[in-house]
């Protein structure tokens, strides 16, 4: 992963082949928050900054319905939390302030896929819901997926209730005093996948980090921006 600089705009990429994959910061408070002014005016820049014939994301509901967006035209008017396509030149997207923000692709098939997943498309496991998507319809069968930045176990509090819950469906390890680690949930649902070639994370908490500015809703509420995680194929 590098960090990638852009007209006073940041992102934490990488870059394998033709697979493009940004995750953006919240650097001198750029916000991609779509029903804003400066969230559209910022998401319509991307276009002119990365060479991008269009870019699709959903009305994102923290539900696990996953969205084909090949064969399909769309500005987020869909509901869904979960967005696949072959489409080159064609950026998919995801915004959060919190909740995790997965990028999946398959760089011999040419299949990208990007994922909200909240506490509860994570319970629902969209993650998992997806890659099974892309393996039916595209035959992928070497899928690598990457954990951006989210609210880390470290600074994500959640009730008894809550967290007796994703113990019951997960296991011990995805919470501790009730600090809950999507992460290691995400990770969980994912490992007897055999065909899932490897999971990485950019390992950036939302909430404490202070080597790079994130949204954050936890901490700011209402008055927090949006973080925009996408995937392009050129």
């Amino acid at each position: 992963m590098k960090i990638k600089k852009l007209k006073e705009r940041e992102f934490i990429s990488k870059v394998d082949d033709n697979i493009n994959i940004y995750f953006s910061t919240a650097l001198n408070n750029i916000n991609y928050k779509k029903d804003t002014i400066d969230g559209k005016e910022n998401i319509k820049k991307l276009n002119e900054l990365f060479n991008l014939q269009k870019i699709y994301y959903l009305n994102q509901t923290h539900s696990d319905i996953v969205i084909d967006a090949t064969c399909e035209e769309f500005y987020g008017d869909k509901d869904g939390d979960s967005i696949i396509t072959k489409n080159k030149n064609l950026a998919i997207g995801v915004f959060t302030a919190d909740c995790v923000p997965v990028i999946i692709y398959d760089k011999e098939k040419l299949v990208v896929a990007a994922v909200h997943s909240g506490w509860k498309g994570t319970f629902n496991e969209i993650v998992k819901k997806t890659c099974f998507i892309m393996k039916d319809k595209y035959n992928c069968e070497s899928l690598n997926i990457i954990i951006g930045p989210h609210i880390k176990s470290c600074c994500y509090e959640v009730s008894d209730e809550l967290q007796q819950k994703f113990i019951e469906k997960f296991g011990e390890d995805v919470c501790n005093n009730r600090m809950l680690n999507l992460e290691n949930c995400i990770k969980n649902e994912l490992e007897k996948i055999s065909f899932i070639k490897c999971i990485e994370s950019v390992n950036v908490c939302t909430y404490c980090n202070s080597d790079l500015e994130m949204h954050s809703y936890r901490k700011l509420k209402e008055k927090a921006g949006r973080l925009f995680s996408f995937i392009f194929i050129k």
